[in-house]
């Protein structure tokens, strides 16, 4: 099982704090159009970066596997 764990930050901060967890990547990209409908996927190293910016603030989600 994995979850997804959404961060945020100010933009030219380096690390930002968690937000949400999300059992699915459904649940997370919805939670992101809502919230912020006017984030984009620039600046992503590789087009499947869970990577996303506005103007003021960027965003990101790690990939975190759970074992039971």
């Amino acid at each position: 099982m994995k979850i997804y764990v959404l961060s945020n930050a100010f933009k030219g901060e380096g690390r930002g704090l968690p937000e949400a967890a999300f059992k699915t990547k459904k649940a997370m990209m919805a939670y992101i159009r809502k919230e912020f409908p006017d984030a984009r996927g620039t600046n992503r190293m590789e087009k499947n970066d869970l990577y996303w910016e506005d103007e003021t603030m960027w965003y990101n989600a790690e990939t975190i596997e759970l074992h039971e």
